[in-house]
């Protein structure tokens, strides 16, 4: 259940990273893949908790 709780922690603070971003903070190319790195963690976190509940 350890390993759970953990993703999950994981999950929301990705989670709020995203939406302290805002639409202009996507035309600085750093920030934009920095987004984009953050989605591809989430599904892999969401992948892994499926996998594991």
């Amino acid at each position: 259940m350890g390993v759970l709780k953990r993703l999950l922690d994981n999950l929301l603070y990705y989670t709020s990273l995203l939406d302290g971003l805002k639409p202009e903070d996507l035309e600085d190319e750093y920030k934009y893949y920095a987004a984009l790195h953050l989605l591809q963690t989430q599904a892999q976190v969401l992948m892994d908790i499926f996998a594991r509940a």
